[in-house]
């Protein structure tokens, strides 16, 4: 049975500002070569798109809450906010 690699070899053209934007990473030090840059960019991406249909199905859960439901929790979200406002949650993780 064949090992897999551990990263995947890809072979792509890129638009110009893109290239340098991923040599920028480069060479202000955010990263050691093309490859890690280009996989921080698309870490950052899938983070945000995770996010983004978090948000999305967050929304989709309160429209769907009887009225009485939804009072309460607006009331533990202004709870919290007031508590966590401060907080930069992704520093925390």
């Amino acid at each position: 049975m064949a090992v897999k690699p551990a990263r995947a070899k890809i072979s792509t053209t890129i638009a110009h500002d893109n290239y340098a934007y991923l040599d920028s990473l480069v060479d202000s030090g955010k990263a050691s070569n093309l490859a890690e840059a280009l996989d921080k960019i698309v870490a950052t991406y899938r983070r945000f798109a995770r996010r983004i249909e978090l948000e999305k199905e967050t929304a989709g859960y309160f429209n769907r809450l009887p009225e009485k439901a939804a009072r309460e929790e607006s009331e533990l979200a202004e709870a919290s906010h007031k508590l966590t406002h401060t907080l930069d949650f992704d520093r925390e993780l």
